[in-house]
C-alpha cells in the first residue's frame, strides 16, 4: 500500500471502531475504499480483525451471573454498544430486561449516551413506550433495568423463519396475502405516532425509529424502545455535532446529513418503517453508503401502492406524505 492508503486505513479503522462502540452497527462493506480488489481485501481483513478484537474485549459481561439486585437469566438481544438480558430483580421478585453497557467505562462518550438514555426514557410514561425501572453500576459495569416485553422487534417480520415465542401478529405481517395485514400495519403506525406525539410534547426526539426499535408484545401492541440517540428539543447536546449522522441510514431523513433533526425527522423515519412493512422492501436499496446517501437526498421511491396494490389509497397518501424530502411538506406533528 502507498503511505496515503496506510493513513486512510488507520482513519477507517478508527471510524469503524467508534461506530461500533456507539452501537451504530457498522457494516464492513460500507468502509471499503474505491480501488483494486487487493486494496479492498486488505481493508476488509483489517476491519474484520478490529471487529473481532472489539467483540472479544467487550464480551466479559456474559460471565456475570448477577449485577447488583439483578440475577441474570439469559441473553435476549445485543447491539454494538450493549446487550440485553432477561433478569430477576430479587428485592421485588420481578422479571426485567437488563440492558448492559458492553464498552469500557473509560469510553466517556458511550457512557454518557447510556446515561442519557436512562434519564430520557425514565421521563416517559406511556402505554406505547417501554418503561424504565432503574439504572445502576456494578464493578464498573453500567446497566439499565427496563420493562420486559414478551415478544420481539418488528424486524422479525422480514425473516422467513419463525421463532419460538413470536407474537402471532408477526406471521401476519410476513404474509402479503393475509387480509388483516394492512389494517395491522396501520394500527402499528397509529400506536407509534401516539408515542412520538407524547415524547415530542415533552421535548424529546427519538432519532432512531426503525423496525428493530419497535417491540411487539404477545397481544400485538407496539412499544417504542431504545432512546439511546434521543435528544431534548430544549437543549443543545454535546453528543450531537453538526454533520454527525446518528441512527440507521436506511431510515434517516435528508436533513440529517446537515446535522438537523426535528419532530418531522422522527415522522420521516416512521414513514420509512411503514413503507418497509407495507412493501417488505426498503425505499432505497443502494448497496454502498455513497449510493444510498445519494438516493436518500435525490431519489423519489415508488409509492407503497405502486409496489403493493392492496395498500389503500389513503394509507398510501399518509406514508408518502410522511416520507417527503422537505420537512415542511410532511405532517407538522405526530398527532396529525
Amino acid at each position: 500500500m502507498t503511505p496515503k492508503d496506510e493513513r486512510s486505513l488507520v482513519d477507517v479503522c478508527r471510524r469503524f471502531e467508534k461506530a461500533w462502540l456507539l452501537g451504530e452497527g457498522p457494516v464492513i462493506d460500507d468502509y471499503l475504499p474505491e480501488g483494486s480488489d487487493t486494496l479492498h481485501q486488505t481493508f476488509r481483513e483489517e476491519l474484520q480483525m478490529v471487529a473481532s478484537e472489539l467483540e472479544e474485549d467487550h464480551s466479559t459481561v456474559a460471565a456475570y451471573e448477577r449485577l447488583g439486585d439483578y440475577r441474570i437469566i439469559r441473553e435476549i438481544g445485543r447491539g454494538g454498544m450493549a446487550r440485553v438480558y432477561e433478569a430477576i430483580q430479587e428485592s421485588l421478585g420481578r422479571r426485567v430486561a437488563l440492558k448492559v453497557l458492553m464498552i469500557p467505562s473509560t469510553h466517556e462518550e458511550g457512557v454518557q449516551r447510556f446515561r442519557q438514555e436512562a434519564q430520557v426514557a425514565a421521563r416517559m410514561h406511556h402505554s406505547n413506550i417501554v418503561a424504565v425501572h432503574g439504572v445502576g453500576q456494578e464493578e464498573g459495569v453500567h446497566y439499565l433495568a427496563m420493562e420486559l416485553i414478551e415478544g420481539c422487534g418488528l424486524e422479525r417480520a422480514f425473516n422467513e423463519d419463525t421463532r419460538s415465542g413470536e407474537p402471532a401478529l408477526i406471521a401476519k405481517l410476513r404474509d402479503r396475502d393475509d387480509p388483516g395485514r394492512i389494517r395491522a400495519i396501520a394500527r402499528i403506525g397509529f400506536e407509534v405516532a401516539e408515542a412520538l406525539a407524547y415524547a415530542h410534547a415533552r421535548g424529546v426526539l427519538h432519532r432512531d425509529i426503525k423496525p428493530a426499535n419497535l417491540l411487539m408484545d404477545q397481544e400485538g401492541n407496539v412499544l417504542v424502545a431504545d432512546f439511546g440517540l434521543a435528544k431534548s428539543l430544549r437543549e443543545d447536546s454535546e453528543l450531537t455535532k453538526s454533520g454527525q449522522l446518528l441512527g440507521t441510514l436506511q431510515y434517516a431523513p435528508p436533513e440529517a446529513f446537515d446535522g438537523i433533526w426535528d419532530c418531522q425527522s422522527d415522522l420521516y423515519s416512521l414513514g420509512m418503517t411503514l413503507y418497509r412493512l407495507l412493501t417488505l422492501c426498503h425505499a432505497f436499496d443502494g448497496q454502498d453508503q455513497t449510493v444510498l446517501v445519494r438516493q436518500i437526498m435525490d431519489k423519489v421511491p415508488p409509492s407503497p401502492r405502486g409496489l403493493n396494490e392492496s395498500v389503500p389509497r389513503d394509507l398510501d397518501t399518509i406514508v408518502t406524505k410522511a416520507m417527503e424530502k422537505s420537512p415542511s411538506h410532511r405532517y407538522q406533528g405526530a398527532r396529525a
